[in-house]
């Protein structure tokens, strides 16, 4: 399979609340991160491009890391009444430059 990805992924297992709109703030568990997006695990079907608003709950240090994104593609989990969201980040100059450096310092950690 060919991995058309410009940025690595890395295993990142931290809370996200995302939104919607003006729909209520929910809870979700991340899959993995890249500078460029993460991959969510979600109860709710989330239609492709669909914006939302990203709190990214990280550990080291302990802070919630603020983004929007747009969803490039869905997949149901087999065997259970979930999906997997990718989310592409949409990045402005207040967020790019924390989220860039974020995922960095993980990716160095993770090597």
């Amino acid at each position: 399979m060919m991995n058309n990805r410009q940025y690595p992924r890395f295993p990142f297992k931290e809370s996200v609340g995302y939104q919607m709109g003006e729909a209520p703030l929910s809870g979700s568990l991340s899959g993995d991160i890249s500078e460029g997006g993460l991959r969510l695990s979600v109860q709710k079907f989330i239609p492709l491009n669909t914006i939302v608003r990203l709190q990214i709950h990280v550990s080291d240090p302990v802070r919630v890391l603020l983004a929007q994104g747009r969803v490039v593609w869905v997949r149901e989990v087999p065997q259970s009444e979930r999906y997997d969201v990718g989310i592409e980040f949409v990045v402005d100059q207040d967020t790019g430059p924390v989220l860039c450096s974020y995922v960095s310092s993980r990716r160095f950690q993770i090597e």
